[in-house]
């Protein structure tokens, strides 16, 4: 847990939400409560990886079919015909996961939104003289959906998400 806690960006949960025409709509602040702590994935996936024995990861497959064995094991079936049976079943395979129907009947829907991850590295540096920050420059002229907003984090480095 200390390890964890190491990588936590403390005052990350902080966000500006602004629209198209760099407009603030919200400011929201870290209310320094750590309900919902920030950690880069990277970081969290690290820490996970070097959790595990050597080979409990099976790297380069792709996961076909899970089917439940009872008593929280399964057996998992992929496309290059191979398996592999788990005590413990962990799904991080993205939107169209195949554990995700083992616990929700859900199905993914394009709810009408689309959203860009980026990174700007060194912001504090590379982009001091501009008259904008990337974090509040307007949405470029391609992005006419009256809607359009942009969301920003800073990171615990120089860099804005």
């Amino acid at each position: 847990m200390n390890e964890y806690r190491s990588i936590i960006h403390v005052g990350g949960a902080g966000q500006r939400v602004l629209d198209r025409n760099a407009t603030l709509l919200a400011d929201l602040p870290d209310d320094g409560s750590m309900a919902s702590p920030e950690a880069r994935r990277g970081d969290i996936r690290r820490i996970l990886l070097e959790s595990l024995p050597d080979g409990t990861v099976q790297w380069g497959k792709k996961l076909r079919d899970v089917a439940p064995l009872g008593d929280g094991r399964h057996e998992l079936t992929f496309t290059n015909g191979s398996t592999a049976h788990s005590d413990v079943l962990v799904g991080a395979e993205g939107t169209w996961s195949k554990v995700r129907a083992l616990v929700s009947v859900e199905k993914p829907v394009y709810a009408g939104m689309s959203y860009i991850d980026t990174f700007l590295h060194d912001v504090d540096e590379r982009h001091a003289r501009r008259p904008w920050s990337p974090a509040t420059a307007p949405c470029t002229p391609s992005s006419q959906a009256k809607d359009s907003l942009r969301i920003a984090r800073r990171e615990r480095s120089s860099t804005l998400t």
